[in-house]
């Protein structure tokens, strides 16, 4: 992932497109979400849409931003360690230098940071940021968290569909070997490439979503529900923690 000096940008828009002639597949959560997000943000104007922005940014609803919260947010949705990085970018956004970033402070950045993009890039730029930090706040990293969300789900394939979702973590649908590898390789150690390819029916070179749910189901059909659960929540934990960096 990557998010620019000069705005909060997460790479590309969460939307899909299918080429003619190709089979269409299930949107992900991910693409479902910027659906969602579009909507809330068609009609806004570019202030309020980067007033929406700072509402997901700012997680703990506080009105204002630290230097703290701003750089572990950054860091977390663009997996760069480089902390002087953010936080010379968080002085750009602190006019006054109070140490704090405000809500208008936020607003004025993101707006003025931006007026070379068109209209319809700022939508998809904002669209993407606000994806990617509500789906920070959304998806808990600590093994109580997750154990909550997990109780919330209505059976085992929305379980597994969380699993999913955290190893696909580019919202892309597929997945390959080497994203594969890197998450597998965080649970067990098994040989990751038999692996692959058993999830890999269609020999593609990529495991698609249907097939990994179904696959996991049907490897784990005969688990009783409590550990059926631990486990989903044992290996998403992990998951997770791949692109996941803690406070210091």
């Amino acid at each position: 992932r990557e998010v620019s000096m000069g705005a909060l940008c997460c790479g590309r828009h969460g939307g899909y497109q299918i080429e003619p002639g190709t089979k269409a597949r299930t949107p992900s959560s991910s693409e479902r979400a910027c659906e969602m997000i579009m909507k809330e943000l068609t009609g806004k104007s570019r202030e309020e849409m980067a007033d929406l922005l700072f509402e997901a940014f700012d997680d703990d609803e506080s009105g204002n931003v630290t230097m703290r919260e701003f750089c572990d947010q950054y860091r977390r949705v663009s997996g760069s360690e480089h902390y002087c990085k953010w936080e010379a970018l968080f002085k750009m956004y602190d006019k006054d230098k109070n140490g704090l970033i405000s809500r208008q402070e936020f607003v004025d950045f993101i707006v003025e940071s931006n007026r070379s993009h068109s209209d319809d890039e700022y939508l998809v730029r904002i669209c993407d940021a606000i994806n990617a930090f509500r789906k920070l706040d959304a998806s808990p990293v600590d093994l109580r968290g997750i154990s909550k969300e997990l109780k919330k789900c209505e059976d085992r394939f929305e379980m597994v569909e969380k699993l999913w979702d955290a190893m696909d973590d580019d919202g892309t649908g597929i997945v390959d070997y080497d994203q594969f590898d890197a998450h597998i390789s965080q649970v067990a150690k098994v040989d990751t490439k038999a692996l692959f390819k058993g999830y890999d029916i269609d020999r593609t070179g990529f495991v698609s979503k249907e097939h990994f749910i179904n696959r996991f189901l049907a490897r784990n059909q005969n688990m009783g529900d409590y550990k059926f659960r631990e486990k989903v929540r044992d290996i998403v934990y992990k998951f997770r923690k791949v692109h996941h960096i803690p406070h210091e």
